[in-house]
């Protein structure tokens, strides 16, 4: 398994989490210090999803005491590979893609005076953008970015676009949820004790999650593209209707009318 190694500032990036903070949990004991090579400090893949972990502990509403008392305990009576493993297969993004980075100067040439701040501002609470600099952005898919610049090209209002991007993802969390749901019926059947497993049992859920998410992602795939084929021959007959309305037998080319 190949590990990679990052500075503190590319770690914030792929995290999220800021500099300080880091250093912070650091200070607490929450993370072990990095690898330093001379004056230079590296973090590794295990730091990324300790991160992930506490951070995840934290927006759940425990205190960095609580936290490092979890960590202690897991630490002593449970495998913490296994809880961040668990972490890594939940969190990690669900797609292939290669996250990367724009500038303001860039999003302005490419939307113009479309790209007002409110615009900014719904981008970056659809997850579209996030700011990772005084005046650039971290684009988690660029795919999307892109399909969006390509509505606007076509005439289509950026403020429309977000506005459908938004009613678009909430409603994909209803079916997202019924099949994470499906699933968790499966893993955590009535009865089960309350919290993660443990041992093997941990580990099969991880491995049962790690099998599912790329079958997952095509039957996602699958169901949407049919979806979208459905909806534009919808408009296709629509408009065709409008263009040529169909004829009653009474209507034909050959039809008597009353006056002959």
């Amino acid at each position: 398994m190949i590990t990679h190694q990052h500075r503190v500032e590319a770690l914030e990036e792929i995290t999220g989490i800021k500099v300080r903070t880091i250093r912070l949990w650091q200070d607490r004991g929450l993370i072990p210090a990095p690898h330093r090579v001379g004056r230079v400090a590296y973090y590794d893949d295990d730091h990324v999803t300790r991160l992930r972990l506490i951070d995840r502990l934290l927006r759940r509403g425990y205190t960095l005491n609580v936290v490092g008392e979890l960590l202690e305990a897991w630490e002593k009576g449970r495998n913490l590979e296994d809880v961040l493993g668990f972490e890594t297969v939940v969190s990690e993004p669900w797609t292939t893609e290669t996250p990367s980075e724009v500038s303001m100067l860039e999003l302005r040439r490419t939307f113009g005076w479309q790209l007002t701040p409110s615009v900014v501002h719904q981008a970056i609470q659809l997850g579209i953008l996030k700011p990772s600099g005084l005046r650039t952005f971290h684009v988690p898919s660029p795919a999307l970015l892109a399909a969006g610049k390509d509505l606007v090209g076509a005439g289509i209002p950026l403020q429309t676009v977000l506005d459908v991007v938004q009613q678009v993802q909430e409603e994909l969390d209803r079916p997202a949820d019924r099949l994470v749901e499906m699933v968790a019926a499966q893993l955590f059947p009535v009865g089960t004790p309350a919290g993660l497993p443990e041992g093997a049992d941990l580990s099969r859920v991880i491995e049962t999650i790690a099998t599912l998410r790329p079958h997952a992602i095509r039957a996602v795939d699958a169901m949407f593209s049919n979806s979208l084929k459905r909806s534009m021959d919808r408009l296709f007959a629509h408009v065709t209707d409008q263009a040529v309305p169909i004829q009653t037998p009474d209507e034909g080319p050959d039809a008597v009318t009353a006056s002959d």
